[in-house]
């Protein structure tokens, strides 16, 4: 059964000076791979399940009903929706594998003005926009934890950063260490 409920021990919710910290919805986390030989049949397979082409690896692109597909790798996609959301795709072993992890992932969203001077103390990636575009995507080390970073920006930049669920408070608590270098509250 997968564990719905917050892996964040404490309410995560602060505004500083610019930048707004708070947990990322908890959704749907699918992640489809395929073999090095059926890649071009898996990936005619999402692009019809999806709506959308699938975007090159590092990038994001929203499908037709608003989800997130993401290329984390070379040979694996992640999708990323709502709540309780299905699998768009579900490859055969002859074609693939895919993989509810939903309960595997705790999030951060950090965003306004200043998110990308938060996280750059953070994370060893240049966030800047000609580098780090929206819908772009990463992974990386923060604290010795892999860490994959998403800009998904709305109404200007916002990023959401993504650790192993047994690692949720320790990205906190790295995370409101460094924002209390922006001043007080909001």
């Amino acid at each position: 059964m997968v564990d719905r409920s917050s892996p964040f021990a404490e309410p995560v919710n602060d505004s500083r000076a610019g930048i707004t910290v708070s947990a990322a919805p908890r959704g749907s986390l699918w992640q489809v791979a395929c073999w090095p030989e059926t890649f071009t049949s898996v990936e005619a397979a999402l692009t019809a399940a999806c709506g959308c082409e699938p975007p090159p690896p590092g990038h994001m692109v929203r499908t037709a009903d608003g989800r997130l597909l993401v290329r984390v790798e070379p040979l694996k996609w992640w999708i990323m929706g709502p709540d309780g959301a299905e699998c768009p795709l579900m490859p055969g072993a002859d074609q693939g594998a895919w993989l509810d992890m939903s309960h595997d992932q705790a999030a951060l969203t950090v965003e306004g003005a200043d998110a990308a001077e938060l996280l750059k103390r953070l994370v060893s990636i240049d966030l800047r926009e000609g580098r780090f575009p929206n819908l772009s995507f990463t992974t990386t080390e923060m604290h010795h934890m892999i860490t994959r970073v998403l800009r998904d920006d709305a109404d200007g930049p916002r990023y959401q950063i993504m650790v192993m669920r047994s690692y949720a408070d320790f990205l906190h608590e790295a995370v409101e260490h460094h924002l209390a270098q922006f001043g007080m509250p909001a």
